[in-house]
């Protein structure tokens, strides 16, 4: 009898991803089917399993895991001898690009593909009809599309070098669906077309096996692109980490697709702290303080006492999409660590490598060794992006981040409401179904996933509001953060509390605001 069970439904993405992953690594499990369109997620013995009601979820005995990342984690590190290491590679560098994909997913391709997929749904099966959503939604995609083909994908066989990956997985299974509705998701991208045919041909019979219910459901078969009979064109490819650096083409700059450059502009502003971590060279952060990811790392990356040099990107003068900067990081966002030759993005992907990098110097409890306990931090890190993240952004857009940025544009009254109620939503799961009666989400010692947290907690607090009046627990746990990571909480939060301070007291607040508070910190 298998130990490990899988609770899934083969119209979710993450379920088909993990289900391929299971069979093709030859991992023992057993499948057990729960239909969302029946309700079987809510169903009171669905619901001890996982209280969020969501799919996919796993069983292994007594320990009970939602979130499909934190489950590919679980997985790769208890079955290590028999999972192969590409999927989910020991190597930190390997391992870094795979993290630095599946944390850009969730508000990149799993997020504005599911949003136009669930438009297609609401058109076929209640007759829904919005030219102007429909046409915001389509070049979402396209933006997303070309990002994850130039970006990410590049020259090389598979989205995280020549090897395939986990990466690669989740991505065919969130691009694929868009199919089921009678669209080309690859239309203008002949490298992703590829690309998807490499990663049929690697998955084959599974990825078919998965999609056989989805295409069924619109009266098709899996086409042969999904079931490996359709090949993959041949051209030469690179392996990034075998390159230590590469040239940019002069007519397209500011795009790197593996983001080791040669290229490396420092800013102005270096400050240097430094503690118990000695290194040849030290680390390179590029930050700003209203970015919940850069502050989070940048507390970390000072309670480890590691030797980093900063640098702040004004992010209310467009400094992010500058070409010096774009050379860094072509997704022209923050936080971004350079470490020598090698570039990462993305808030957790970037924790991941400095803790596996100098793991010997760091406290266990930020990222527990243990399985059981590492896996309860990977499955609020992996809930956070679409959830925390995503709704306490919403909430904070709305109230301060329109009247701060003339691209951004208010929500309506009634979309502002919505966002209020979902982010009270998160709040209430944050209270009861992670931190429960516990000191911290994950337990009793503060984590990574507690100094993530924390932030977009806070953030909204920018425009005046209030997130946890109505949740007291939640108001003590941000209390005992905030006690548990000073003095270095105070000093990175300095900024955002001018800026917070500034804004209330402006009749007319603009990005002057932020500018000034950066123009102190670089003099």
């Amino acid at each position: 009898m298998n130990n490990l069970c899988l609770y899934y439904d083969m119209l979710s993405p993450p379920c088909r991803a993990l289900y391929a992953l299971l069979k093709v690594t030859a991992i023992p499990f057993e499948a057990k089917k729960i239909t969302i369109m029946s309700g079987e997620n809510r169903t009171p013995e669905f619901v001890k399993i996982n209280p969020r009601k969501k799919l996919p979820a796993l069983k292994d005995g007594d320990f009970n895991l939602s979130e499909s990342v934190a489950m590919v984690r679980y997985i790769a590190d208890k079955y290590r001898g028999q999972f192969p290491d590409h999927w989910y590679p020991a190597d930190p560098l390997r391992r870094a690009r795979v993290d630095e994909y599946l944390e850009y997913q969730h508000l990149g391709t799993r997020l504005h593909y599911s949003y136009l997929g669930v438009y297609e749904w609401k058109a076929l099966m209640k007759g829904h009809n919005n030219p102007k959503e429909k046409e915001k939604l389509e070049l979402n995609v396209k933006k997303i599309t070309h990002i994850v083909q130039k970006t990410f994908l590049g020259d090389q066989k598979f989205l995280c070098g020549n090897e395939i990956s986990v990466a690669d997985i989740f991505a065919a299974n969130e691009i694929v669906t868009l199919e089921c509705f009678h669209r080309d998701p690859f239309e203008g991208f002949p490298k992703l077309s590829d690309w998807m045919c490499r990663v049929s041909e690697s998955l084959t019979p599974y990825l078919a096996e998965t999609l056989e219910e989805m295409f069924a459901l619109s009266g098709r078969e899996v086409p042969p692109r999904y079931t490996g009979k359709q090949k993959s064109h041949n051209y030469q490819l690179m392996d990034p980490l075998a390159t230590k650096s590469h040239k940019h083409d002069t007519a397209d700059s500011s795009v790197c697709p593996c983001l080791v450059c040669e290229a490396f502009h420092q800013s102005s502003v270096n400050i240097q702290y430094g503690g118990r971590i000695q290194l040849n060279m030290a680390l390179q952060f590029y930050y700003n303080p209203i970015s919940c990811p850069s502050r989070s790392v940048r507390i970390f990356l000072k309670k480890t006492g590691l030797l980093v040099e900063e640098h702040i990107i004004d992010l209310s003068s467009d400094e992010q999409h500058s070409p010096e900067f774009l050379k860094i990081n072509p997704r022209h966002c923050v936080p971004v660590l350079k470490d020598g030759d090698f570039i990462l993005t993305e808030g957790w992907a970037i924790l991941f490598y400095v803790i596996e990098k100098f793991s010997k110097d760091i406290d266990d409890h930020w990222y527990p060794k243990d399985l059981r306990k590492r896996s309860r931090v990977n499955e609020y890190l992996s809930y956070h992006d679409g959830s925390t993240r995503q709704l306490f952004s919403k909430v904070f857009r709305d109230e301060y981040l329109s009247k701060m940025r003339s691209y951004c544009k208010p929500s309506s009254e009634e979309d502002a409401k919505e966002n209020v109620k979902q982010m009270e939503y998160v709040a209430s799961q944050l209270q009861d179904t992670f931190l429960k009666d516990q000191k911290f989400l994950c337990g009793d010692e503060i984590s990574i996933a507690d100094i993530l947290a924390v932030a977009e907690v806070i953030q909204p607090t920018l425009s005046g509001r209030d997130t946890t009046k109505n949740y007291p627990k939640l108001a003590a746990w941000v209390e005992r953060v905030k006690e548990s990571l000073n003095p270095e909480f105070d000093e990175v939060y300095k900024q955002f509390y001018e800026i917070r301070r500034n804004f209330m007291a402006s009749s007319d607040p603009s990005s002057s605001i932020e500018r000034k508070v950066i123009q102190e910190m670089q003099s």
